[in-house]
């Protein structure tokens, strides 16, 4: 029988999944707990544009702490490779369930408060995602919970920026997103703001769950890029009819996929709207939930037991 390699004090099980420049992997600790490691090999021979991404990710990891986030725990680095170890997820994605379901109404605002929670405490600490599409929602096996990942494509506000007004926050040029969920003045390759685009990609976010289909289509890329920039939204009545699509889920869409980013909703707001407040219990316990994970931080931060590990080893 041949021996797993380790890879620092990680043993690795089975490959789990791959990506443009990385590998992922199943590993276990000494403890025998479970995580995902992902590789990125070769990282001598990166474009400059893919170290970016890979630095802002990291950056990103050692700031956000929050239940409705992928949590990183250790980074290694050798010559030719890096490894990100970060905490399992072991149900699949938000598009693999819908292309196998529909969703409960009551399930769907559920994921909904939990990605707006989410977004709420990056776009708090100055972050916007700007990759938010439903195969970076990661689910737990028994899909009650979702985990934000891939923030390779983030933008990192200055810290000495006042993240409360949109007009002082730096604004981006760089097209990003997955191009069903990319807001129109991304598109329009204007200066933009990326957590304004972030409230439009997850108001397509919660289309989707509902309809299991997106609300802008076309028949090729430059069509799908004209329909976006008119932003003219069509539910089915009958969906409407029958309840599968509250009217309060039609108003909270059209507000979040409003054509002028300053006019849509913050995430505060969001979680504000009729949609939220139908299970406000729900909202309430789940920001308990959100408190509760930053006190553990805070304390484990105290203690010096909660920063990110990062080494630098040989191993190959």
């Amino acid at each position: 029988m041949t021996e797993k390699k380790k890879v620092g004090p990680y043993t690795i099980q089975q490959p789990i999944g791959k990506g443009a420049y990385a590998e992922v992997y199943l590993v276990s600790d000494e403890s025998g707990n479970g995580y995902a490691m992902k590789v990125i090999k070769n990282i001598d021979r990166l474009t400059p544009s893919q170290l970016k991404h890979i630095k802002t990710e990291i950056k990103v990891m050692k700031t956000l702490r929050h239940p409705n986030i992928v949590r990183s725990r250790f980074i290694l680095a050798s010559k030719r490779k890096l490894y990100i170890v970060m905490d399992y997820v072991g149900g699949g994605n938000l598009l693999q369930l819908l292309q196998q379901q529909r969703c409960p109404l009551v399930q769907v605002r559920r994921f909904f408060v939990q990605a707006a929670l989410a977004m709420e405490y990056c776009h708090k600490n100055a972050i916007a995602h700007r990759d938010i599409k439903a195969e970076n929602i990661l689910l737990s096996e028994d899909h009650n919970q979702l985990f934000i990942s891939d923030f390779g494509l983030s933008a990192i506000y200055n810290e000495d920026q006042d993240i409360s007004s949109s007009s002082k926050r730096t604004l981006l040029r760089t097209s990003c997103g997955s191009p069903y969920y990319v807001a129109p003045e991304v598109l329009k390759r204007r200066d933009y703001d990326g957590q304004k685009a972030d409230v439009w990609s997850t108001g397509i976010l919660l289309f989707l769950m509902l309809l299991r289909r997106y609300p802008f289509d076309a028949a090729s890329h430059e069509l799908l890029q004209e329909v976006i920039c008119r932003g003219d939204v069509q539910f089915p009545q009958a969906k409407i009819d029958n309840g599968q699509v509250p009217i309060s889920a039609v108003k909270l869409i059209k507000n979040m996929l409003q054509l002028d980013p300053q006019n849509r909703p913050t995430f505060e707001e969001v979680l504000k709207s009729e949609f939220v407040a139908e299970d406000l219990e729900y909202l309430t316990a789940w920001r308990q939930e959100c408190l509760r994970e930053a006190l553990e931080a805070e304390k484990e931060k105290k203690d010096g037991t909660g920063d990110l590990e990062e080494h630098e080893d040989d191993v190959e």
